[in-house]
């Protein structure tokens, strides 16, 4: 088999395995959805674990030793119509985002799934995770699932209406990264990543197969980014960011930090065109949050339901039972102080060692600190953020492909538990070790960073 195509058969195991699901249960993903027996399960997780290490393994063996593809448009549209046939198996959040727009009388916004009708066609797919909250993303999801809602009665038909709008903007990626590789020239973007981004297990599994929305807000973003800097449009580039943000928050971060690193390629920031990007990014926002809102409190209902959910990591969560069974009221901020103190530790040893750091290392280290301190929870379909920032030519070189390819696999593995029922060893078993391998990951990583 040609070297390029091998990078199809984990997707395509995946394919099969989710018709099989669908055909043993009926059911697409959902809460306790698993195999009817636990031959199949086993079977299920076999086959699954060993997909993605596969697929993590030849992605790094090819890409590490910079390895030149010469079918890219072949290769990536093939992968765009396989992942568009395969129905997400491991997480059920494209439901709750098909669920915003069903009803003109349900406020996604300020309602969770309590209010949804137990009739409605999704109630069964969110009732049990999204029970107790409410829409935690930006307003134009809820427009986008209004835009998808073609059946009445089959969430099948609406769920592959939802695939289609992944399938395009997975060839608008396909033409934008192409695009950028020839192109742009080598002063801003590292040109050797840019069309390996598609290839990467964690894009295709976590982004466009089991259709995560943060895969919508980047190709957003990475228009924003070429207008940007390949034309400096920095009121349209506004309003694609804008986009973005509309569909997750905090990719209003990655445009302050893309402006100052703008900034810091030598272009002038003109006060005026800031001022006209910030009020027509406003005049948007308002437009496509008016429908739903009926009070000004609602503006900031998302964000109030996220400080609601608490943390992702099981480091706070033993504080804070510490904290309410101990009566320690102290720990919790005790723990935030010497986290502080860790993280301006090592950037002050950096310099006492006198090697050059730049703004961008600090944000990216800084990203992986908290990801280590979090480790447990944390969702493997965040780290799609930190592809963003892979784009960029640093000064010197940071390895990121090579400790993003270990620790992606090591939670993407971790995503494959919620196929075995909670109780059983293979659970706990595949937890461990693939919490552990993360572990192992951010520890290579750190002493390659701040250890010589």
């Amino acid at each position: 088999m040609n070297k390029e195509y091998k990078f199809l058969i984990a997707p395509i195991i995946f394919l099969i395995l989710s018709w099989l699901k669908y055909l043993d249960t009926f059911t697409i993903q959902v809460d306790d959805n698993f195999f009817s027996s636990a031959p199949k399960i086993i079977g299920n997780y076999v086959l699954s674990f060993g997909a993605l290490v596969y697929s993590f393994y030849l992605f790094g063996k090819h890409y590490l030793a910079n390895d030149t593809f010469l079918s890219f448009y072949k290769l990536n549209i093939f992968l765009a119509i396989i992942c568009f046939f395969t129905l997400p198996m491991y997480s059920s959040d494209i439901f709750s985002i098909l669920s915003f727009g069903t009803d003109d009388n349900f406020n996604s916004l300020i309602y969770s799934a309590y209010k949804l009708d137990p009739t409605n066609i999704y109630y069964e797919y969110v009732y049990k995770l999204y029970r107790m909250v409410p829409c935690v993303y930006g307003p134009l999801n809820i427009w986008l699932s209004k835009l998808c809602q073609i059946s009445t009665h089959s969430p099948l038909i609406n769920l592959f209406s939802i695939k289609f709008v992944f399938f395009i903007f997975h060839l608008g990626f396909i033409y934008i990264y192409n695009f950028i590789s020839i192109h742009f020239d080598s002063k801003v973007f590292e040109l050797n990543s840019i069309r390996w981004v598609l290839l990467f297990p964690l894009v295709w599994f976590q982004g466009f197969m089991q259709l995560h929305n943060d895969i919508l807000a980047l190709f957003f973003a990475l228009a924003g980014t070429l207008l940007l800097f390949k034309h400096n449009r920095l009121v349209l580039s506004f309003l694609f960011f804008t986009l973005a943000f509309s569909i997750k928050f905090n990719f209003i971060i990655i445009f302050g930090i893309y402006l100052v690193y703008w900034f810091d390629q030598g272009h002038k920031i003109k006060i005026a065109n800031l001022l006209l990007g910030i009020l027509l990014s406003s005049l948007f926002l308002i437009l496509i949050y008016m429908p739903f809102i009926k009070d000004y409190n609602d503006v900031l209902e998302p964000v109030a339901v996220i400080s609601k959910m608490g943390t992702h990591g099981s480091i706070k969560d033993i504080l804070k039972l510490l904290e309410s069974s101990l009566s320690l009221n102290w720990i919790i901020k005790f723990y935030d102080i010497i986290l502080v103190i860790f993280i301006f530790g090592l950037f002050y040893f950096r310099y006492r060692m006198k090697v050059k750091t730049s703004w961008l290392q600090i944000v990216l280290t800084l990203s992986v600190i908290v990801i280590s301190l979090y480790a447990h929870r944390f969702f493997p379909w965040y780290l799609l953020l930190i592809i963003f920032f892979l784009h960029f030519k640093f000064p010197q070189s940071l390895d990121w492909w090579k400790w993003l390819i270990f620790i992606s696999a090591a939670y993407c593995l971790q995503d494959l538990s919620v196929q075995i029922p909670h109780k059983d060893v293979l659970f706990h078993l595949n937890v461990a070790i693939s919490t552990f391998l993360g572990m192992i990951g951010i520890f290579l990583f750190f002493r390659r960073r701040f250890i010589r």
